[in-house]
This record gives structure tokens, C-alpha cells and sequence, in this order.
């Protein structure tokens, strides 16, 4: 390769010297076998016994100045750097980028430095894969730290490549739109709740670092509530609010004793108040019952509302009958009208079975859970629905309009179905419309998937 002094192309210091052509089959063979090598050791390339060795022309002053301060320049026949930057780097060329980057970690603004004089993109994004698979093997902290220093592609190369040396399997499970660090903070909660606030912390700004904290804490507290009450110990304000509503939140999914017992002692009487309802719902994502029993706890507004919601959701997608009765338990018509909604939410009425429009026409049974008497079966293609009030719709006309005739009427009311089976012969279906828990539904929406009834 000959250095271009427009534009540099760079190898690295195992290439400087010459490039050589094979020139015998068995020899490249040898040599591909060769090409694997465990990153963690030294790159090898082998050389053959025999070669031809391509003549390399002679540097420019201005080419052998940029190679006094860039050791990864080489000399010889080779693309412009526009060609460069578009060609897809060969496996022994990337590795050998890579590990460069690699090696330079251990001084990092002698990395930058030397980053600063790639300029193809596909060598800056192999040299920095390098440099931040060596700085996750340190200190976390150091590391994200590190990241601060890279912008724009460089820094999603930076962050994607932490990601992966400490959560392979993280970067695949992103589903929002914004900023890539901000989808990799979240990538982490499953895995790594403590080093998902790190990342909150560290490297996030804003209402992303204070969300991504937010979500973090609440599961930091589940397993370790001082560790997550110190990410707070300077928060002020409101700030401070949030964080220990969080906190008693998640605490009291497994400790609920404690948790209370630790919210009671805040000595803000209005804050008090917040922390030990945000516990409650915490005890209500486990055990709905248990957090009825301290709802006495709670004065009228906005947080007792939340809570009887949350306890009212939480039981009904567990046990729709002992929801109601909850509902029957509450003396305050304020609490009854808030639990109801809950409850009309959470478990509407249906049949109970997933279905989708069918190609042919109609709504196709996709799915009848173990126990529903709806006398439905999979396959089955509804053609046409008699509501309780008589009216009978056409399913073959507007499956949306039959969809929503499935879910009118009250409970314990009956709908007559006309259903047709895989071999054509139809049959009428009566079936009594019931609750049945969101939770219970099968995924996806009308027309993706099938959809519960309700």
C-alpha cells in the first residue's frame, strides 16, 4: 500500500513493513488455517517459505512525517481512501485493528491520540471495539467514564461494545426509538439491575438517566434495599421523593415488614404518607390481600386512589371473583367507583378464547384456555354472533364490528354463535359471557396474533 497524504490508510504495526502475494495453493490454505487465533493472544500472520514480494514505492516527505506520528501507517500499493472507507476490512485486517485498540487501553489518551488519525469508519469502529472490550475487563466506573470522551457513531460503537463484553445478549432486545445508550441502560435491568444505575448515573443525563434510575432502584431494593437507598443518599427535593417511593416499592415486594416498618419512620409527615402507599402497591404486585389489610393506613387522595387501583388490578388478574369481593369490602363510594374501573380494566367481559379474522372470512378460534366452557374449539370460524339484546351480526361482512359484539353485553348474559368447523358443517354455539383477566388474553392484536375476547 501507498500512503495517500489527502487521506491516511492505516495498518498496524504486525503489516508495516510489506504485504505478500501467495503464490501456491497448498500455501493459502495454510494460511487460512492459520488466520484463527485466540483473541487474548498475539495476532499471528504466517509467512510461506516461498512468496513474491510486491515492490513498494517510495514515501513522500509529508507521508513519512504523518508516519513518525501515526505507528499505524503502512507503505505500498494500495486504495484511495475513499475506496477505503467503503471496503469491508478482511477477518485478519479487522482483528489486527482490534487488537490494536485493544492494547492501547491501558492509556487512553494515547488511544484517542491515535484514533484521532483513522479515518475510515469501519477502522475507527473495529479500533474502538478493541480499546472498550479491554476497559470492560477494569473497572465498570472507568469505563463508562471512558465513554463521555466519544461522540456521535464513535460513542454508539463505545457503548455497544461495553454492552456486549458485560451483556451479550442485551443489545437484542431493543424496541424503542432515542438514543442508543439510553436503549442499552435499559437492556441491563434484567441482568444487572446495579449496573444498570451505574449507567443511569454515569453516562445518562436528564429525565433518561433519572427514568432508567427510577426503574433500576425498584429493582436494586428488591434484593438489597441499603445498597439502593445509597445511589440517593445527596438527592434533594423531589428527586428525593421519587427515589424513595421507588425504593419502598420494590423493598416491600419481598420484605413488607421491614418496608413499612422503614417508611414510618420518615419524619416528613406528607412524605410519610407517599412512601408507605408507594409500599402498599409494592405488597399488592405480590400479594393483593395482604396489602388490602393495610389500606386503613392510608387518608383520602391521590395515593390512596392509586392503591386501591393497583390492589383491585393486581387481584383481579389473579382472581377475578376475589376482586369483586374486595370491591364489596369498601365503605367509601370513592373507593368502590375507583375499584370498579380497576376492575372493568383489568377483567372485561367475553367468552374468553383468542381469535383473528380469517382469510375466509369471519373470526378464527386461535386458542381456548384449559377450563373455558365456551363450547368453542381451536379452528373453529365464527360466522356469525346473536347478541343477548338479539341482534345478530355478520362476521364475514366487518370482523371489527363482530369483535367488538363479542365483548357487549353483561355478565352472566348468554351470546348464540354460528360456527363453522375445518371440514365446513356449521353448529350453533350458546355461551355465557364472563370476566376474564387481561393477563389471561393471547398476545398480539386484532388481526396479529388473535386477541381474548373479553
Amino acid at each position: 500500500m501507498v500512503f495517500d497524504s489527502a487521506a491516511s490508510i492505516f495498518n498496524f504495526p504486525i503489516m508495516q513493513k510489506s504485504m505478500f502475494i501467495l503464490v501456491a495453493g497448498a500455501a493459502a490454505a495454510v494460511v487460512a488455517a492459520a488466520a484463527v487465533f485466540v483473541f487474548t493472544g498475539s495476532p499471528v500472520v504466517p509467512v510461506p517459505e516461498k512468496e513474491e514480494v510486491k515492490a513498494t514505492a517510495p514515501q513522500s516527505a509529508t507521508s513519512q512525517g504523518n508516519v513518525a506520528a501515526n505507528p499505524f501507517n503502512i507503505t505500498g500499493v494500495g486504495p484511495s481512501a475513499s475506496e477505503a472507507k467503503l471496503r469491508p476490512l478482511s477477518f485478519e485486517r479487522r482483528q489486527s485493528v482490534e487488537r490494536a485498540g485493544f492494547d492501547a487501553a491501558d492509556d487512553l489518551d494515547k488511544a484517542l491520540g491515535q484514533l484521532a488519525e483513522i479515518t475510515a469508519p469501519n477502522e475507527r469502529a473495529a479500533f474502538i471495539r478493541g480499546l472498550f472490550e479491554h476497559l470492560a475487563t477494569g473497572d465498570r466506573k472507568a469505563a463508562m467514564a471512558a465513554l463521555n470522551k466519544f461522540k456521535d457513531n464513535d460513542r454508539a460503537t463505545a457503548a455497544t461494545s461495553l454492552i456486549d463484553a458485560w451483556q451479550p445478549d442485551a443489545r437484542s432486545r431493543f424496541q424503542r426509538d432515542g438514543r442508543i445508550e439510553g436503549f442499552l441502560g435499559y437492556a441491563l435491568l434484567d441482568k444487572d439491575p446495579a449496573l444498570a444505575a451505574d449507567w443511569a448515573q454515569q453516562v445518562l443525563t436528564g429525565d433518561a438517566s433519572r427514568e432508567l434510575m427510577n426503574r433500576a432502584i425498584t429493582d436494586i431494593a428488591k434484593q438489597n434495599p441499603q445498597a439502593a437507598l445509597d445511589y440517593g443518599k445527596d438527592l434533594t427535593g423531589k428527586d428525593r421523593a421519587d427515589f424513595l417511593r421507588r425504593v419502598a416499592g420494590g423493598w416491600a415486594q419481598t420484605d413488607p415488614e421491614d418496608a413499612l416498618a422503614w417508611a414510618g419512620k420518615e419524619t416528613d409527615p406528607e412524605l410519610r404518607a407517599s412512601i408507605t402507599a408507594s409500599a402498599i402497591r409494592g405488597i399488592a404486585d405480590k400479594d393483593p390481600a395482604a396489602a388490602a389489610k393495610q389500606l386503613s393506613q392510608l387518608a383520602p387522595g391521590d395515593d390512596r386512589t392509586r392503591t386501591v387501583e393497583r390492589i383491585t388490578e393486581k387481584w383481579a388478574g389473579k382472581d377475578v371473583a376475589a376482586a369483586e369481593a374486595f370491591i364489596g369490602t369498601l365503605t367509601d363510594a370513592g373507593d368502590q367507583k375507583t375499584a370498579q374501573r380497576a376492575l372493568d380494566q383489568a377483567a372485561l367481559v367475553g367468552i374468553g378464547v383468542a381469535i383473528r379474522p380469517s382469510r375466509d372470512g369471519g373470526l378464527v378460534v386461535q386458542d381456548v384456555p384449559e377450563g373455558n366452557n365456551s363450547g368453542l374449539k381451536a379452528n373453529d370460524r365464527i360466522v356469525a354472533i346473536t347478541r343477548a339484546d338479539g341482534q345478530t351480526v355478520d362476521t364475514t361482512k366487518d370482523p371489527r364490528e363482530a369483535y367488538g359484539a363479542l365483548r357487549t353485553g353483561q355478565r352472566g348474559s348468554t351470546v348464540s354463535l354460528t360456527v363453522a368447523n375445518e371440514a365446513g358443517a356449521t353448529r350453533t354455539v350458546n355461551t355465557v359471557l364472563d370476566r376474564f383477566p387481561a393477563q389471561d388474553w393471547g398476545r398480539g392484536g386484532f388481526g396479529g396474533g388473535g386477541r381474548r375476547t373479553r
